[in-house]
């Protein structure tokens, strides 16, 4: 006795139309495809579905003058975000993420560095599509959304492995 074709089901996916173009620079094909994925994943998860976001990858020395220059500190950081947006409905912005302090973060949480660069841009994509984490409850909010994002990646919880 033959059964009944199995049915598909209809993909629960919806298309969606966006305009994001995003460029990668000074890290190699493979980790600038996997940061380009984390940061067009976060803007169509935040419903951001039109941005132009430029992504680069510095040293701490190239980190440690562009953090003094925009944001009046001498330190080293993971990540700078910049927003030029003028558009609401829009995204325009820059990301600087340093790689070596990606490099220690890494290895002190036991990851792939690409992970954490994915860390530093989900985290700077969400501070353009409007997320803060300034006090206290919206930090908690804003590294859990980031681990959700990471894990819907394939990267799993990675601010949570600290």
């Amino acid at each position: 006795m033959k059964s009944a074709p199995r049915r598909r089901r209809a993909s629960r996916r919806v298309a969606t139309r966006t305009n994001i173009r995003i460029s990668v620079s000074g890290c190699g094909d493979r980790t600038a495809t996997l940061l380009r994925r984390a940061a067009r994943h976060t803007l169509v998860s935040e419903g951001k579905l039109r941005a132009s976001m430029e992504i680069a990858v510095v040293d701490d020395r190239a980190m440690r003058i562009a953090h003094r220059r925009w944001k009046d500190s001498s330190a080293s950081t993971d990540v700078l975000s910049f927003d030029l947006s003028d558009d609401p409905a829009r995204i325009e912005g820059i990301l600087i993420v340093c790689d070596e302090t990606a490099r220690r973060e890494a290895r002190r949480r036991g990851i792939p560095i690409d992970s954490e660069l994915a860390l530093y841009v989900v985290h700077g994509s969400l501070h353009l599509a409007g997320h803060d984490d300034r006090r206290p409850g919206d930090f908690k909010r804003m590294h859990r959304r980031e681990d959700e994002l990471l894990g819907e990646l394939g990267l799993g919880a990675v601010f949570a492995s600290a």
